[in-house]
């Protein structure tokens, strides 16, 4: 009876016990779950307190940036207009509306705005963009322009519209940029005729302290692209370009010092590989120009507008001349030539022609004039028995394809060598003092064709015959082969 009510005492304890566990546990559950809503609460005031002041800030940010959206629109107008004209030297006026932006960054932007020089409407802009300084937007006086964009414009410029861009260049001395972009250039003449036309990608005028004022410009004129850099130093009086064109793999890089309206200065020319360089100088109306190693000069004058070059050159490689995507194929494809404005004459002195054996002491004459190119009182010499003369031919771009079409005329120095060279048979040499083809020259296709040849002066039908049959062949004239064969059979047949 003792035993059971130990063990009864034992289990109520070890009961007693396990209920004070349980109790302990689940208020240490309560406890915890009291506290955490303590610090929630507390975490939520905190994350609400931040909330709102990261609100508070983000509507002040606003705010302030905002605050051009009231100006005065009649004022920022002529507050803008003003401040471009003395900053940057160019005269602006807003023909519509002009609304405020904030992105990418505030800024003013206008349709339909126009630019002046001297009274006279320059350039018309579909879309400006004028970028302003944030320091201070609570006062308006405070307001100054930073970047300008001008954005689908068309300029109509003369000859005495030039000054225009050189006064922009001299008068920025900020960091800030004027940037034309997406242009159109309509360059007239007096009539308002348009002479020519650039397609104007985008032209950027900047300035820093070490090379002053700055240009930069990307540009296509007769279809060839072209990067043109400019920078002005006034204090040290010296100016720098680098024009380059890809397509035609060809750049110039120039200094130039200058005084008053004269100037002097060098520049290197590197077309492909090779590099030239020449001196020039400026005197009046005059510009004269001269290579190092004395194979070039040239005369520009500038009223009337005409220029004269003179090359003398050692070998030319004609079939690289010739040949597709070469500098000389492109700019005869471009037509810069049809200008009518352009007026000129080129004189060409070669010592030989490359892969054309015996053929010597030529020169050729090329005149522009009014859109049109012509080779007249050329000639060269042919192994001291020949002289060969190009006369009346004219250069012309029909249905993508070059041509030459004019006259050549051999006159016969020392007949007898000619027929040695060419082996003609005794039976078949005729005291010949003068042969005169007229031809056409397909350069795209190298074919040749020949069309009233005159023998001393004096047609002959079964030459003419010989050659409608040669020409109906289309043979590829300039191989060596069939040129002798030609030869050869055209002194048969006479």
């Amino acid at each position: 009876m003792l035993n059971i009510n130990i063990t009864k005492k034992r289990f109520n304890k070890l009961l007693l016990s396990i209920n004070k566990l349980i109790e302990s546990f689940f208020n240490n559950i309560s406890n915890l779950i009291k506290e955490y809503k303590k610090k929630n609460s507390r975490l939520k005031k905190i994350n609400n307190l931040v909330f709102l002041c990261f609100g508070l800030l983000v509507i002040s940010f606003s705010s302030y940036f905002l605050i051009p959206t009231f100006y005065d629109k009649n004022s920022v107008k002529l507050k803008l207009e003003n401040q471009i004209i003395n900053k940057y030297n160019l005269k602006v006026n807003f023909t519509d509306k002009i609304s405020y932006a904030l992105f990418p960054r505030p800024h003013f932007y206008a349709n339909n705005l126009s630019i002046f020089q001297d009274e006279n409407l320059l350039i018309s802009s579909k879309n400006t963009k004028i970028y302003i300084s944030a320091k201070n937007f609570f006062k308006f006086d405070e307001l100054k322009v930073k970047d300008i964009l001008f954005k689908n414009n068309e300029f109509n410029l003369k000859k005495n519209n030039l000054t225009f861009f050189t006064n922009i260049l001299n008068s920025n001395i900020s960091d800030h940029n004027i940037i034309f972009k997406d242009s159109i250039i309509f360059y007239k003449d007096i009539s308002d005729d348009v002479i020519f036309l650039v397609d104007l990608n985008r032209l950027n005028f900047f300035y820093d302290l070490e090379d002053k004022h700055q240009l930069n410009a990307n540009y296509k004129i007769f279809n060839l692209p072209f990067n043109f850099y400019l920078s002005n130093n006034p204090e040290k009086k010296f100016l720098l370009f680098n024009l380059k064109s890809k397509d035609m793999r060809f750049e110039i890089k120039n200094f130039l010092q200058y005084k008053n309206k004269d100037f002097e200065g060098l520049f290197n020319i590197q077309v492909i590989n090779n590099i030239n360089s020449f001196k020039y100088n400026k005197n009046k109306n005059s510009f004269l120009i001269k290579s190092e190693d004395d194979n070039f000069k040239g005369d520009i004058d500038i009223k009337p507008f005409y220029f004269s070059f003179d090359f003398n050159l050692n070998e030319l490689d004609i079939k690289k001349l010739i040949k597709e995507n070469s500098i000389f194929m492109n700019l005869i494809n471009s037509e810069i030539y049809s200008n009518q404005n352009i007026n000129a004459d080129i004189n060409i002195n070669l010592e030989k022609i490359k892969s054309i054996n015996y053929l010597e002491k030529i020169h050729l004459k090329t005149i522009f004039e009014e859109g049109n190119v012509y080779i007249n009182n050329s000639s060269a010499t042919w192994n001291d028995s020949v002289l060969i003369k190009i006369v009346d031919t004219q250069l012309l771009n029909e249905d993508n394809n070059i041509k030459l079409i004019g006259s050549i005329v051999f006159d016969f120095i020392n007949l007898g060598k000619f027929y040695n060279y060419y082996q003609i048979k005794n039976e078949y040499r005729y005291e010949i003092k003068k042969i005169k083809f007229e031809f056409i020259i397909n350069l795209n296709e190298r074919k040749i064709k020949f069309i009233n040849t005159k023998i001393n002066n004096h047609s002959n039908n079964k030459i003419n015959n010989f050659i409608n049959n040669f020409n109906s062949q289309n043979n590829n004239f300039f191989n060596k082969v069939i040129f002798r064969n030609f030869v050869k059979n055209f002194f048969e047949y006479f």
